[in-house]
């Protein structure tokens, strides 16, 4: 899933803890982090599957920013299982859904494919297979804008603050950030750019624009 829906999902498995301003940006932090892989930042292998660990290693100061990336990830199952099961892979591959799977993404793909095949002159170079996951995961951002108007205001202003409390730092130790790659890292995460592109899933206009920033 892409950044909003898995703050929500996150906040959501906790929203009966009483959480500080602090832990509440650490935990939608974490969340966010393990997607780094998809600019080629860190593994996606191990953002994905050693969030047990990451959280073993922090502070217990620093646990909800662990918890955030173990409720995103593939093991132990966070919703990235129950988004990809039976469709992706985190070595990068795909897998023709057959038979039952967890994966949301495999569920509907059958329903989905047509679709993107109808309109694949406007999603670039993806192959039928990535358009089906991105126009997905696009569409999840957009109802959980929907859902929670203030939440991508939150989002941002998490990720900015997230160098001011070493969140960024202890990720990049414990997953092995080269130097030049943190510095790329610490200017995605404050960068402006991601308030526009969080509250332009607010609208359908906003999500296909995102989509085809992210695709091109």
């Amino acid at each position: 899933m892409f950044m909003l829906t898995h703050a929500h999902a996150a906040l959501s498995v906790l929203a009966r803890k009483k959480l500080t301003p602090l832990q509440r940006e650490l935990l939608i932090v974490g969340s966010l982090l393990p997607d780094v892989a998809e600019l080629h930042i860190v593994s996606e292998e191990m953002t994905h599957t050693r969030g047990v660990e990451f959280m073993k290693y922090l502070t217990k100061e620093y646990r909800y920013l662990g918890l955030g990336v173990v409720l995103h990830g593939t093991e132990p199952h966070g919703l990235d299982y129950y988004t990809h099961d039976g469709f992706y892979s985190v070595d990068g591959s795909y897998i023709v859904p057959r038979g039952k799977s967890e994966g949301y993404i495999a569920q509907c793909y059958r329903e989905i494919m047509p679709l993107v095949i109808e309109y694949k002159k406007s999603l670039g170079r993806l192959s039928v297979d990535e358009a089906v996951h991105f126009v997905v995961e696009f569409c999840f951002d957009h109802l959980t804008a929907q859902r929670d108007k203030k939440l991508a205001s939150v989002v941002y202003r998490a990720l900015r603050k997230s160098l001011d409390t070493h969140a960024v730092t202890h990720f990049a130790n414990f997953f092995d950030v080269n130097r030049k790659q943190m510095k790329r890292l610490k200017h995605i995460v404050r960068s402006r750019q991601n308030k526009k592109i969080l509250t332009d899933f607010a609208t359908i206009h906003g999500t296909a624009h995102n989509l085809q920033y992210f695709i091109f």
